[in-house]
């Protein structure tokens, strides 16, 4: 897969924008952008706390999620152009049609990692008032990413 490097800040700024910005709020995304403060290096980066009970946790960090969710996209759209003939893959002078099913669930599957790491990364937010006091009232998500989950039973 060689995506179009053009295509590739698109894909930050979609994921910075859609991804991470409404499940941490507009205020600490303003801060983060803005503000080089190392209070933040540790939501950025990654690394250990202690929860609210004491207990010691490790995450990966927003830098880590956004890359996943970057690479969903890419896996998601690549190289593919629309032409008249189709949606087709450029691998070489030839085009052939892309296999979207495969596609489609690997890029689920980099979404799912993606989801994982920006919610370790607000529970590291809720766990640490002293460095994020305005957790409540910032757009913060309290629990989980606000996605609703169906599962089939049965056949």
């Amino acid at each position: 897969m060689y995506p179009d490097e053009d295509l590739i800040p698109i894909y930050i700024d979609e994921a910075e924008q859609i991804d991470i910005k409404k499940n941490i709020g507009d205020e600490l995304f303003i801060n983060l952008i803005e503000n080089k403060d190392e209070k933040y290096k540790t939501l950025l980066e990654g690394g250990e706390y202690k929860t609210k009970c004491g207990t010691v946790k490790i995450f990966k960090g927003l830098k880590c999620a956004l890359s996943y969710y970057v690479y969903a996209r890419i896996i998601q759209f690549g190289s593919e152009i629309q032409t008249r003939f189709g949606f087709v893959g450029k691998d070489d002078e030839y085009s052939t049609k892309v296999d979207s099913k495969n596609r489609y669930a690997a890029s689920n599957e980099a979404r799912n990692i993606a989801n994982q790491y920006l919610s370790e990364c607000l529970e590291y937010i809720q766990n640490t008032p002293d460095i994020f006091p305005n957790k409540g009232c910032c757009g913060y998500r309290e629990k989980g990413l606000g996605r609703m989950k169906i599962r089939v039973i049965g056949d």
